[in-house]
C-alpha cells in the first residue's frame, strides 16, 4: 500500500474537483484486477490509499525495495488507474506492507475431531483471497 497526493480529485462521475468540494461530491473506490492478483484506489480527504494484493508466495521473492518498485511499476500499468494517478504525486516514504493472515489446515478431520469454522481455515476479507476462493471453491 502506498499514499498518492492527488489533486485535483477525481470521482464517480469522472469528472475532477477541486480539494475544498470533498464534501459536496460521492466518494468512490476504485477496484481493479490485474494478472497478478488485484488493486484498489481509495480518495480520502488529502491523500489517495492505492494498494496492491498479491500472491505471498510472490512478494516473499522480492525485498521491501523490489516490492515497492513492483507496486509502482503495476500502478502505471493498470488500465484505468493509470488515468486516476496521472495527476498524482507519491509520497515517499508512504509504502508500507501487511501479511497474508490467511491459513488453510491440511487435515480436517481424523480420529476423535473435526475441524470447522475458522479452525479449518480462516481467509482475510481484505487482505487475502477470500472472494477468489469463495467464487471458484466447487460446492
Amino acid at each position: 500500500m502506498g499514499l498518492f497526493r492527488q489533486l485535483p480529485l477525481r470521482r464517480a462521475d469522472g469528472r475532477s474537483y477541486p480539494a475544498a468540494d470533498i464534501g459536496k461530491v460521492r466518494p468512490v473506490t476504485f477496484v481493479t484486477s490485474f494478472e497478478d492478483g488485484w488493486i484498489w484506489h481509495i480518495a480520502l480527504r488529502k491523500l489517495t490509499s492505492v494498494g496492491l494484493v498479491i500472491n505471498t508466495d510472490r512478494a516473499r521473492a522480492m525485498d521491501k525495495a523490489e516490492r515497492e518498485r513492483f507496486f509502482l511499476d503495476t500502478l502505471k500499468r493498470a488500465p484505468y488507474l493509470e488515468r486516476l494517478l496521472e495527476s498524482a504525486e507519491y509520497v515517499e516514504d508512504s509504502f508500507c506492507e501487511r501479511p497474508d493472515y490467511s491459513y488453510y489446515s491440511t487435515r480436517l478431520c481424523g480420529e476423535n475431531f473435526y475441524c470447522i469454522g475458522d479452525a479449518a481455515s480462516f481467509v482475510d476479507p481484505i487482505y487475502s483471497h477470500g472472494v477468489l476462493n469463495a467464487s471458484t471453491t466447487p460446492p
